[in-house]
C-alpha cells in the first residue's frame, strides 16, 4: 500500500517568478491525498527561498530536495520516479496552474475504471488566454492508447497526465547518460506500448507560453540533438510500428536523421544504429532533404 494516493512532482529551476502558481493551486486542490515532490535543480535564483517559505504554510506534506549540482530535468523525473510515495504520479510544471479539482478528477476515474491493463489518464490542457491546446478528442470520456491518440491522430499537443506510479518503474530509469540519454518521450512511449489510457475531454492544466510569464517559452536546458536523435533512433526501431499513420512515422524518420546531422553524425555514423534494411535505405532518402531543412531552419 502506498502512503499517498497522489505524488506531485515539481522539478524546478530558475522558477522564482512562477513557483507560486503551482503552489496555490495544490493548496485549493478538492482532493487532499497527496505529497507534493519538489525539486530545486540548483536554481540561481530565490527558488529555494520561495519553496521553504510556502511549505511553512502549507497542509499537505512537501518532501524539498534542494540540489546544490544541476542535475537536469531527466535525472529529476528518475529521481522522483525512485522514491514516490503515491501510488499515481502527475508530472506538474513549475510555472503552470492546474484547475482546483484536478486530482479530485483522477482519483474518480481511477476508482471508476479500475483495470490492470490501463496505466494513465490524459486530460486537456489551455494557454494562459483560455485557448485550447491542441484539439480535442473523439469522445468526452474513453479507453484508447497513447500511439492512437497522438500520432494517429495527430494531437500531439501539451496536455495533463497521471500515471501509475508502479506501471512507471517497469520503464525506470529513464537513460540519461551522455552519449545514450533519451528525452522524457521516450519513457511516455514506452509506457504507452504496454498500457492503455484514460483520454477526457476536460481542461485540467493551464499551460503558460508567454515569454513573459512562463520560463517554458525561454529554457532551452532541455535542448539536446543527441538525446533527440537517440530518441528517434528508438521511433525507427521500434515505436513507429504501433501506429499506422505512415505519413507521421515517416516524419519520425526523417526527424531521426535531421537530429542526427544537428549531433555532429554523418549518415555513415547514423545509419549503423538503425535496424532495418528498409528503414536504412528511407533514411539515405531523407539525408538530402534534412541536410536542406537543418540550414534552412538554421
Amino acid at each position: 500500500m502506498k502512503k499517498y494516493r497522489f505524488t506531485v512532482v515539481t522539478p524546478c529551476y530558475n522558477s522564482e517568478k512562477f513557483i507560486k502558481r503551482v503552489f496555490d493551486s495544490l493548496k485549493k486542490q478538492t482532493f487532499k491525498n497527496f505529497e507534493w515532490y519538489v525539486i530545486n535543480d540548483a536554481s540561481t535564483d530565490k527558488t529555494s527561498h520561495e519553496i521553504k517559505k510556502f511549505s511553512e504554510t502549507v497542509d499537505f506534506p512537501v518532501i524539498f530536495h534542494d540540489l546544490e549540482k544541476n542535475q537536469g530535468l531527466y535525472n529529476n523525473i528518475n529521481q522522483a520516479i525512485s522514491d514516490a510515495n503515491g501510488e499515481f504520479f502527475i508530472l506538474y510544471g513549475h510555472d503552470d496552474e492546474i484547475s482546483k479539482d484536478a486530482l479530485e478528477t483522477f482519483d474518480s476515474l481511477f476508482t471508476k475504471y479500475n483495470s490492470p491493463n490501463i496505466g494513465s489518464i490524459y486530460a486537456l490542457a489551455k494557454d494562459q488566454t483560455g485557448k485550447l491546446v491542441g484539439k480535442k478528442y473523439p469522445k468526452d470520456e474513453f479507453i484508447s492508447n497513447y500511439w492512437v491518440q497522438f500520432f494517429d491522430l495527430g494531437n500531439e499537443a501539451e496536455k495533463f497526465q497521471c500515471w501509475k506510479t508502479d506501471y512507471l518503474r517497469e520503464f525506470y530509469p529513464l537513460p540519461t547518460k551522455k552519449p545514450n540519454g533519451q528525452s522524457s518521450s521516450w519513457l511516455w512511449g514506452k509506457f504507452g506500448m504496454k498500457y492503455q489510457s484514460i483520454f477526457i475531454n476536460k481542461v485540467l492544466r493551464t499551460y503558460y507560453t508567454n515569454v513573459e510569464t512562463s520560463i517554458t517559452a525561454t529554457s532551452n536546458r532541455e535542448s539536446n540533438p543527441n538525446m533527440t536523435f537517440n530518441y528517434h533512433v528508438t521511433w525507427v526501431n521500434e515505436f513507429q510500428y504501433h501506429i499506422k499513420n505512415k505519413k507521421r512515422r515517416y516524419r519520425g524518420v526523417g526527424a531521426c536523421v535531421s537530429h542526427g546531422i544537428l549531433s555532429g553524425k554523418s549518415i555513415w555514423q547514423i545509419l549503423p544504429k538503425i535496424e532495418k534494411n528498409s528503414n536504412k535505405l528511407i533514411c539515405l532518402l531523407f539525408y538530402p532533404i534534412a541536410i536542406y531543412y537543418n540550414k534552412r531552419n538554421k
